[in-house]
């Protein structure tokens, strides 16, 4: 009887460790997913991306973004030395249409609109645009903006509102 009491005991500890490897490998697992399979670098997802990111009026480096989740329909603003932009969008079904304004002060308002067929929901590339969702806002390129104003070769990044 003692025996059957010991072997039982020894099997109670023996399924309680057993579950808790178990345990730790299925976390050690997700964590090891999730670093192999992590949302990869705007610089990892466009093909050779300009490096700098105008941010108002200072400049700063891309790799301080990160792709942040999918681009959502709104209003998002930005100022570059007294210039505003502006830039809506509206996401439907199966396109994403970006309406953006540019306007320097005492000058009429320059308008540019685009219309993208959606292939993916968190950033866009195509021979106009570059466009990413990212924290608190968007990154957008415009190969040919159209605007002496805004640059070919540089994000713009646009908070959203």
């Amino acid at each position: 009887m003692v025996l059957e009491r010991m072997t039982l005991q020894k099997m109670d500890i023996s399924n309680m460790h057993s579950k808790t490897t178990a345990l730790f490998i299925l976390v050690l697992l997700a964590l090891f997913q999730n670093a192999c399979f992590a949302e990869k670098t705007i610089s990892q997802v466009f093909d050779n991306p300009p490096k700098n990111v105008l941010v108002g009026t200072d400049v700063q480096l891309l790799n301080l973004f990160k792709i942040a989740g999918p681009i959502s329909s709104g209003h998002y603003v930005s100022e570059m030395g007294g210039a505003n932009l502006s830039l809506d969008i509206y996401l439907k079904e199966d396109a994403l249409n970006l309406s953006r304004t540019f306007q320097e002060p005492g000058m009429p308002k320059e308008n540019k609109f685009y219309e993208i067929k959606k292939t993916n929901t968190s950033f866009i590339e195509n021979n106009q645009i570059l466009l990413v969702a990212v924290r608190n806002g968007i990154l957008l390129l415009e190969k040919n903006s159209g605007s002496f104003g805004i640059p070919a070769d540089m994000w713009i990044f646009y908070s959203k509102k």
